[in-house]
């Protein structure tokens, strides 16, 4: 089966949407720079990271990038029920890890499966390729698929 990739969303340490993100990779940039969501002191000598600067969690910016995605796949004309959302994340919001693919699924109205993927660096892959599989095997007709991480220290300290 082919599976399309009809949309595309980004908010990273690089900027807000697909237009920055590809300017910035273009441009040969990148986005790691002194970390300060929390206190990096007893990780020395190294306090860099890949960190977004846009207000919000992890879930303002999964909404971002699918929102982006969604208009920029022509707002597909499927049925709510059709409509599927697979988020990774490592932990994101850990009191609510379901949460991202439910907070998506909810703003795009999306009535079909919301799954949370949670398998460490490989969340967001395995997203997709869930993603993927659910349309094989005919359980939605739309996906929308991605990750979304906000850098918190202990899994800065996992690096460390």
């Amino acid at each position: 089966m082919s599976v399309v990739v009809t949309g595309l969303g980004a908010v990273s340490a690089l900027g807000v949407g697909v237009p920055a993100l590809r300017a910035a990779i273009f441009a040969g940039r990148h986005g790691i720079r002194p970390v300060t969501r929390f206190d990096v002191t007893p990780f020395a000598p190294v306090h860099l990271g890949g960190c977004v600067e846009a207000p919000g969690t992890c879930f303002d910016w999964a909404l971002a990038a699918a929102r982006e995605a969604w208009e920029d796949a022509g707002r597909p004309d499927v049925s709510p029920r059709r409509l599927a959302v697979v988020a990774g994340t490592t932990e994101g919001e850990a009191h609510d890890i379901v949460g991202v693919a439910r907070v998506v699924a909810e703003a795009l109205g999306a009535e079909g499966p919301r799954l949370t993927v949670s398998t460490a660096c490989t969340s967001s892959a395995n997203a997709i390729g869930l993603g993927r599989d659910l349309l094989a095997r005919g359980d939605a007709d739309v996906v929308v698929a991605g990750g979304a991480e906000q850098l918190f220290a202990e899994m800065y300290a996992g690096f460390h």
